[in-house]
């Protein structure tokens, strides 16, 4: 909760340990966030299971993987463009 009203700009994940999909956008999150360490967004992680209080007070932590963005400790929504536009940079899309 400080985190995000902490920071100026937060990216948070809200995951859990199990299935692919978790644990390859965790891998994804993590690795994104060692590549902007260095940039004025902070990023934080939330496992729904180990912290169910704390994903509750932001999220619904039965859907999950999700990524909330705050921005001085208010969610910010990801407009449909704006997600269109990184699936196509980082050619993203569901198996199959």
């Amino acid at each position: 909760e400080d985190f995000v009203s902490n920071e100026e700009y937060a990216y948070v994940l809200f995951y859990s340990n199990h299935g692919k999909l978790n644990r390859d956008l965790y891998e994804k999150f993590e690795r994104t966030a060692q590549e902007w360490k260095w940039t004025r967004i902070s990023f934080g992680r939330i496992d729904v299971h180990r912290d169910r209080k704390m994903a509750e007070k932001f999220h619904d932590p039965t859907m999950v993987p999700t990524n909330m963005i705050f921005v001085r400790g208010e969610a910010v929504p990801v407009l449909i463009e704006d997600l269109d536009i990184l699936k196509k940079k980082y050619e993203a899309q569901p198996p199959g």
